[in-house]
């Protein structure tokens, strides 16, 4: 079967600061608003598909059956060129089309490659891990992630996965969880939340917000439907992050129940105000969060010693 390589180029030239995170094991991971930099990526979703039903790939170049997709031209401040205190680079992929693939990180110069990773192949369906080790300067003039499938299929498409959308409101505590089973938020919880970034080139809080509306279903946890119950100010300049309620005190929400949460952040309307609620045109809408309250009994996690007192005597017992 015949293979190309589909290689898309981050070509860095300006300094800039790293914006992702350096992993537990030293690898650095890509934030949404360093990915968004790939020509035809969507920095809302974090997806980049590669489309070549009719020899054509929108925004990528091609010849001899080899394709690259550049960083953006116009915007290239948000790829840094340094790689210190990082050993290397790492990607997580899922593989959204119907036929399996090869993708391979590599780093180079412009004029020639000095290194390139084992790559992960991956059928349809399947998640996988691409990382290199850097060896050499710490200063990388290009960064490349090489793509390569079968010449005899007409579409290739991947996601990014584990990649923080920094570009809605991220960061959530209590901490998402989808499936809503550990019950471990306390019942009298407080919302925490960072504000939805820019990156021009360096990445802070996106300074058009104005206000952050909480929407949720801690009145009926049985609906899906959230409503609007309160809001923050997001201040001047825009804080980092916030939380609700605002004013330092508590939600007190029942024991052992599944929450749904959502953050909507409404923008500058231009005329000195803000975008209400109910205006989507105005508005940067965040996921929705899910989590599970733990029960308000205490836990006993090792009973008292056995203790005999005689009459008129005081036992002490302790328990934790």
């Amino acid at each position: 079967m015949k293979k190309v390589c589909v290689l898309l180029a981050l070509v860095a030239t300006a300094s800039s600061v790293w914006a992702g995170e350096i992993d537990a094991d030293g690898y650095y991971v890509m934030d949404s608003l360093e990915l968004s930099g790939f020509n035809g990526a969507v920095a809302d979703t974090t997806t980049l598909a590669i489309n070549g039903a009719d020899g054509t790939i929108t925004g990528v170049s091609s010849a001899s059956n080899s394709w690259w997709l550049q960083f953006d031209p116009t915007d290239r401040s948000k790829l840094p060129t340094s790689m210190a205190g990082a050993i290397g680079w790492k990607l997580t992929f899922k593989n959204t089309s119907t036929i399996g693939f090869q993708l391979t990180l590599g780093v180079g110069n412009p004029t020639n490659w000095w290194q390139v990773g084992n790559g992960v192949w991956l059928n349809p369906g399947q998640t996988g891990t691409a990382m290199l080790t850097i060896q050499g300067p710490e200063e990388v003039p290009n960064i490349f992630l090489i793509f390569a499938g079968s010449a005899d299929q007409n579409v290739w498409s991947f996601s990014f996965v584990g990649v923080e959308n920094k570009t809605k409101p991220w960061n959530p505590s209590p901490k998402d969880e989808p499936a809503g089973v550990s019950a471990v938020v306390l019942p009298e919880t407080v919302l925490t939340w960072n504000t939805a970034m820019v990156k021009d080139p360096d990445e802070r809080p996106n300074p058009a917000i104005r206000k952050h509306y909480v929407f949720a279903n801690f009145a009926n946890p049985s609906d899906p439907n959230l409503v609007y119950v309160g809001e923050v100010e997001a201040g001047d300049p825009v804080a980092a992050s916030a939380q609700y309620p605002a004013d330092g005190s508590t939600l007190s929400l029942q024991p052992l129940t599944v929450y749904k949460w959502q953050i909507k952040e409404g923008l500058d309307d231009g005329a000195g105000g803000v975008y209400p609620y109910s205006d989507p045109n105005g508005l940067i809408e965040g996921p929705v969060w899910t989590f599970k309250t733990a029960s308000n009994e205490p836990i006993i996690l090792s009973a008292p010693d056995y203790t005999a007192v005689a009459p008129s005597e005081t036992a002490v017992l302790t328990a934790n």
